[in-house]
């Protein structure tokens, strides 16, 4: 009885310590940041990653794009920070912070407790965003290797740098046999040198060294790197020749180089001047609202510990008191999400069959799901994801065919949800491509729409499923062979994802079948007499 009272007694006080924070709301220019530390600190974090951003952008990245909003949770101790740790086996996996993608926007969460061990990570992980926003579908090698150099930034007032020496890939790149720079230029998410423990340190310091070769070395400030980030996805040039034109070497050579940049030791930093004092003007401090908190905390142990249980009796709550919250909505409907997937396997290799009941029940979750998706758009989210998202899941539940038009009030719906996500952010690329299938296949398409449309699904990469949109509009315009050609290109082009890949082979399959089809028949048609 002892022992139950004391357990009771030590989750009360955990829980009242949680609820003693102080939290306050953060905010620059691009991150939000919800804080329980002191104001300077904190001030600190989001200047340095406002710096950070600029100084990565202004190097390598100038292609429109869209980031994902961005919340920092940052805890003023690590005892703080526990509860919201990744579990494994049931048991905290200590960590000094982490990052978290996510469908309406990303999340970091760390301790001011080891502020540079943890900032370390926080940047590495944010870099991946940045490239994942920017150039989403670049070798693997330098997503990696961009990680790994601007991991090392470090700002004082308005001077930044990027570069510093890294001792532990010198070590192993001296100490190791290299991956031939073909094999190591065609590294995957999947492939062993990437997965593998006695493999994965090669290619992490290889990637890290031809990229310090490329921005700090011999390269820099030639543009050769931003000039290969644009080739490599081109779908229509090969890596070797994007690789050559770029460097102005082929492989071979580059290997050479790389090795003689290793021998001789120097390792120049990257430095800028980007002005700190504009960035700290713009950064507003604001006591948090407790529900706000709340959600934002409510979400990392969601994501964390996968407690959709806990996650929606405590959204229900909060959403009976605040039924119009368009974020709790929001937040609602990723969780019911999460429920209505399979369970996964006893070895947790693969998701166990579900049984009838387990099928129904995982179909009553979507359906409540897209409730939820709705109530948040009727409670007016600031969430451009919010409507695009919801424009998606409906697109995607009607069968398409070439001269099948949607239904009237459906593109309308649909128009109404998208344009709405471009008004709260016109860099969605997502959001103007399944607004190119939305006016292909309407009955009334708008004119005036096409060119802003056009470009940016011509701006998206990897390609996006716009170019079916586009394909469809000249198929309406009986310009069949230009719709075949379109399909041919986006269907083999690489990340493109399967889905929208299988539709535009279905649409080929049906495009070129009518195209036979009608040759066919102007050939039975007989010659009039004379002729």
């Amino acid at each position: 009885m002892f022992l139950v009272v004391l357990l009771l007694l030590q989750a009360n006080v955990a829980v009242g310590a949680e609820k003693e924070l102080k939290w306050q709301f953060v905010r620059s220019e691009h991150f939000t940041m919800l804080s329980a530390t002191n104001k300077t600190d904190s001030r600190e974090l989001l200047m340095r990653l406002e710096q950070l951003r600029t100084m990565f952008l202004n190097a390598l990245l100038k292609r429109r794009a869209r980031e994902m909003p961005c919340t920092i949770v940052m805890f003023d101790t690590r005892s703080q920070f526990e509860p919201y740790m990744p579990l494994y086996k049931g048991k905290v996996k200590p960590v000094g912070g982490f990052f978290m993608p996510g469908r309406f926007g990303s999340h970091m969460a760390m301790s001011n407790e080891h502020y540079e061990h943890a900032a370390r990570t926080i940047i590495h992980e944010y870099l991946h965003s940045l490239v994942g926003a920017y150039a989403p579908g670049i070798p693997v090698w330098l997503n990696e290797g961009l990680a790994e150099l601007y991991e090392t930034f470090s700002s004082e007032g308005d001077d930044v740098e990027v570069g510093r020496a890294h001792k532990g890939h010198l070590r192993t790149l001296s100490e190791s046999k290299w991956l031939p720079m073909e094999e190591f230029l065609k590294v995957t998410h999947g492939s062993p040198h990437y997965n593998e423990s006695d493999k994965i340190s090669v290619f992490y310091a290889q990637s890290w060294l031809f990229t310090h070769y490329l921005i700090c070395g011999e390269f820099a400030d030639k543009g050769a790197l931003g000039r290969f980030i644009n080739a490599s996805l081109d779908p229509d040039i090969p890596m070797a020749r994007a690789f050559e034109e770029s460097f102005g070497m082929d492989y071979k050579t580059m290997e050479r180089a790389l090795k003689k940049y290793l021998r001789a030791g120097k390792h120049s930093v990257r430095r800028a001047k980007i002005p700190y004092a504009p960035i700290l003007k713009k950064i507003e401090i604001t006591p948090a609202d407790p529900i706000d908190a709340e959600l934002t905390t409510l979400y990392l142990k969601f994501r964390r510990h996968r407690d959709n249980g806990m996650a929606e009796q405590r959204l229900r709550e909060i959403l009976r008191t605040q039924p119009d919250n368009a974020r709790a909505h929001a937040f609602l409907y990723e969780v019911l999400l999460a429920s209505s997937m399979p369970r996964r396997s006893a070895d947790g290799q693969a998701p166990a069959r579900p049984t009838p009941d387990e099928r129904r029940r995982m179909q009553e979750k979507r359906k409540l799901a897209r409730q939820s998706l709705l109530r948040a758009v009727e409670c007016k989210s600031d969430n451009a994801a919010v409507y695009a998202v919801l424009a998606d899941e409906e697109f995607n539940r009607i069968d398409f065919h070439l001269g099948k038009f949607i239904k009237p009030d459906v593109s309308e719906r649909l128009r109404g949800w998208l344009d709405h996500a471009i008004a709260l952010d016109p860099d969605y690329l997502d959001a103007y491509n399944t607004l190119a299938l939305v006016e292909a296949f309407s009955e009334e398409f708008r004119e005036d729409k096409w060119p802003s449309i056009i470009e940016a699904v011509k701006a998206r990469r990897p390609l996006g499923r716009g170019w079916i949109g586009l394909a469809a509009m000249c198929w309406r315009f009986d310009e069949k062979e230009q719709c075949a050609e379109i399909l041919r290109r986006f269907k083999d082009a690489p990340s493109v994802d399967r889905r929208a890949s299988r539709f535009a082979s279905a649409m080929l399959d049906e495009c070129e079948g009518r195209v036979r089809k009608k040759s066919a028949k102007k050939m039975s048609v007989p010659a009039k007499p004379g002729e």
